[in-house]
């Protein structure tokens, strides 16, 4: 592992429809999908996440509030491990098409960072199915949301 990067991060699951998750109630591929208008940054997809450096960030990652006053993360969270990362990164299907990196949101979100999604494999729709469902075997654990 890389020094200043945990084994572990969060993705914020922003609700509990089955648009994240399946019948059986796991998590889907979805929780990684880009955003629809969200355009490529140095040929990646960023996907925003906090990495776990210390135990106060599960529960700083569960209280993020929208505009509104409600919790943002309103299907919990997602724990993943970033040796299934570099897993991934090893697996020849799967070279180059996931990073991260770490990206703090100075004075609003020192975790912060993102996992980075290869341009050429999200631009097609059937390697963009591909791949998000092979990023669901990286999530260790669905941490239910606040009450």
């Amino acid at each position: 592992m890389l020094p200043n990067f945990p084994p572990t991060l969060l993705r914020g699951i922003p609700n509990n429809s089955n648009q994240f998750f399946d019948n059986q109630g796991k998590v889907t591929g979805n929780v990684f999908r880009p955003h629809d208008d969200q355009e490529p940054v140095n040929g990646f997809y960023k996907i925003s996440i906090n990495w776990e450096d210390d135990d106060t960030v599960k529960g700083f990652t569960l209280r993020e509030r929208l505009v509104d006053g409600s919790y943002h993360y309103k299907g919990g969270a997602a724990r993943i491990s970033l040796e299934k990362i570099e897993a991934m990164q090893r697996d020849p299907p799967w070279m180059g098409t996931v990073g991260y990196c770490r990206d703090p949101i100075n004075g609003v979100n020192d975790y912060h960072g993102n996992l980075l999604l290869t341009e050429e494999r999200v631009r097609n729709k059937n390697s963009k199915r591909a791949l998000l469902a092979r990023m669901q075997l990286l999530i260790t654990e669905v941490i239910p949301p606040l009450e």
